[in-house]
């Protein structure tokens, strides 16, 4: 004869096992695009939502969360999140490329979520860098820590340069600009050459690039300022030919991190005009270049 346990005791059992269709839960590191504090301002956000193409999301991202079934997430919101990654390394980095590339306002929370949720984390672009000598590296932006500058020099023959100007996210690169000087064949009459620096500003910093052509006695030289702005790496600002000459770049005292810019500037209409003096720039609306400030 089989003997039964009694209910007491087959409730304390069942009180000692795990709940099958619970999921053990994994520290993780979130990456939020926006949200709301409604379902229909989170639907919103959703419907607005434009990711860096230079960050690529997994399938069916970004999606909308409801923050309260989320552990770690403050409850009341509603999330729109780019996705979950495991190392905080990678989500800080998704996030400092979508704020610098696009100027939202992404961000990275310690949260707790099911393992299956650790494979959608979003993954940079990576590029293939030259073989060439590091001459400086600098971060772009203090409040993007991880995308950085990388400019390198590579050695070429006949007496020209090779530079390459590229954009870093953590340890991969996600964008990068040749520039190489030509001409240095003899019998050539026109010899184009570059200068890349790193130019200081603030709470970060811009590659600064001349281009110098000489021809007989003669030549010309065009200067301008680039940028890691709207995805791309772009001329943001014409610094002047020939007769212009940038003696210093500086931020505008009290505005927020590289948004306007104080360029000492000797700026000659023509050879014996007088130069002027201070120029204040403020970047545009979209944030893709500057335009001088009236």
């Amino acid at each position: 004869m089989t003997r039964r346990a009694s209910l007491p005791c087959a409730l304390a059992l069942l009180a000692l096992a795990p709940a099958a269709s619970a999921q053990e839960l994994e520290k993780a590191h979130a990456v939020i695009l926006s949200g709301g504090a409604t379902a229909e301002a989170g639907k919103a956000a959703l419907a607005a939502a434009r990711p860096s193409p230079l960050v690529k999301l997994r399938e069916g991202h970004p999606r909308l969360v409801e923050s309260a079934t989320v552990k770690g997430l403050k409850a009341g919101f509603h999330v729109v999140l780019a996705g979950v990654c495991r190392s905080k390394d990678d989500a800080t980095a998704a996030r400092d490329v979508i704020n610098l590339a696009s100027g939202s306002g992404t961000y990275v929370r310690e949260v707790q979520v099911p393992r299956d949720w650790l494979e959608s984390c979003p993954t940079l672009q990576a590029l293939t860098p030259s073989a060439g000598k590091v001459l400086k590296r600098a971060v772009i932006d203090d409040g993007a820590p991880t995308v950085r500058w990388v400019l390198r020099k590579q050695a070429t023959g006949g007496g020209c340069s090779a530079f390459e100007l590229g954009v870093e996210a953590g340890e991969k690169l996600i964008l990068k600009k040749d520039f190489a000087d030509d001409g240095c064949t003899a019998g050539v009459n026109i010899r184009k050459r570059h200068e890349l620096t790193i130019a200081s500003v603030g709470g970060g910093s811009f590659a600064r690039v001349v281009e110098r052509s000489d021809w007989h006695d003669n030549g010309t030289r065009l200067e301008s300022l680039l940028d890691f702005a709207c995805n791309e790496l772009r001329e943001v600002l014409d610094l002047g030919d020939l007769f212009n000459t940038v003696e210093a770049i500086a931020s505008v005292e009290g505005a927020p991190g590289r948004s306007r810019l104080r360029l000492t500037w000797n700026r000659r209409p023509c050879a014996n005009c007088a130069p002027s003096g201070d120029l204040v720039y403020q970047r545009t609306a979209d944030g893709c270049r500057f335009e001088e400030a009236k």
